[in-house]
This record gives C-alpha cells, sequence and structure tokens, in this order.
C-alpha cells in the first residue's frame, strides 16, 4: 500500500517571489516608453513520459516576464518555472523536482482596453533532480535536457496594472538520463497567472 504526500512548495514559492520582485523593480525603474508584464503561474506540470512513474502530475509555480519597448510588435520572453513532487512506497521515499528557464519572444494583443490574448515561443533548459531514499542509502542522479517551448493565454487587466488570468504551454525537449534511466522530457503545462504590467497611457 502506498501513502502519497505533497511535496513542499515552500522554497520554490520564495524564490518565485523574489525573481518576481527583483523583476519588477528593474522594470519600475525603466523608461517610460517600455512596455512589460510580470505574471507569476501557478498550476500544473503533465509528464506523458512513463518511466517518471509514479510521478506524472507535478505542483508548478513560475514567473513569465514580457519587457520591450512600446513601439516594438514583439516583446522578449524571460520565464522561471519550478515544479516538484514526492512519494512514499512502503519504506522508500522518493521526490523529483525540474528547474525550468526559458528565452524566447512573446506577442500580447489588447481588446477592448482590458483583454489581453498572447502568444510566444523560444529555447528553453531545465534541470531535472531525482532522489530515493530507502533503508539501503539514497540514491540521487540530476540531468539536463534542452528543447523549445510553445505557449500562450489571455490575461484581464484589472485596473492600470493587475492582470489575473490562465497559461497554458507545451515544451518539447530531449531526454533526461537520471539514474540509468532516459526519462521523456516532453511536457505540458497549465496554470492560473496572476501579475503586474505597465501602466498604460490612453489611446
Amino acid at each position: 500500500m502506498r501513502a502519497r504526500r505533497r511535496g513542499s512548495l515552500a522554497t520554490p514559492i520564495l524564490f518565485a517571489i523574489l525573481v518576481c520582485c527583483a523583476a519588477q523593480g528593474v522594470a519600475l525603474a525603466a523608461a517610460d516608453d517600455w512596455d512589460w508584464n510580470y505574471n507569476g503561474v501557478i498550476g500544473r506540470r503533465y509528464m506523458g513520459d512513463k518511466d517518471w512513474a509514479p510521478f506524472h502530475i507535478y505542483n508548478e509555480i513560475g514567473v513569465e516576464g514580457s519587457w520591450g519597448k512600446m513601439d516594438e510588435p514583439l516583446m522578449f520572453a524571460t520565464d522561471f518555472f519550478t515544479s516538484q513532487d514526492s512519494q512514499r512506497e512502503g519504506s522508500k521515499t522518493i521526490q523529483s523536482k525540474s528547474y525550468q528557464l526559458q528565452l524566447g519572444l512573446r506577442k500580447i494583443w489588447t481588446f477592448s482596453k482590458h483583454w489581453n490574448p498572447y502568444g510566444g515561443a523560444g529555447l528553453t533548459v531545465s534541470k531535472g533532480d531525482l532522489e530515493e531514499v530507502s533503508s539501503s542509502g539514497t540514491k540521487r542522479g540530476s540531468d539536463n535536457a534542452y528543447g523549445i517551448w510553445v505557449g500562450g493565454g489571455i490575461f484581464y487587466r484589472v485596473g492600470q496594472n493587475f492582470n489575473v488570468g490562465v497559461a497554458v504551454r507545451a515544451c518539447l525537449m530531449d531526454s533526461y538520463r537520471i539514474l540509468g534511466v532516459d526519462r521523456g522530457g516532453n511536457s505540458t503545462n497549465i496554470g492560473f497567472v496572476i501579475g503586474w504590467g505597465a501602466e498604460r497611457g490612453e489611446k
């Protein structure tokens, strides 16, 4: 019989908050002709490869950063995500974590002053960690995977700066080699968006 427990997200949450605050501070210091949105994303990461068993769905948190000149058609995308989960099987505890950096370009449209659908794509690198703890000892392994990401979503601008919405993305990546096993790197990610954006002038 297996007892399941969620991995603590306290450290990733703190890190994501610090990244978001630092990014926002840089943006606030920028000139008025710069546009930016820094959105926190809280959701799930779905892994399709059976070699990640018993893990297929991870809790995920991250930051989508979009910034660039207001008169440019595309913005730079600088995103960071982290996910983790743990499970106990008998006397053995298994913990899996990942950290993902995304760089690319993003387009944000605005309709009726408040609705903002967006889409983007780029390159990504991810670090996967796996740890197995049992009475016979601890086994740890990690590897990096590389690939591309494609994603989008929609957020609603509340007032001058506050954003709420949803985000989805797909990551097509090569395999991780962890503890002697090739584990697929592809994933689908879905989450809720809460963030802050540059104040817009009247058009």
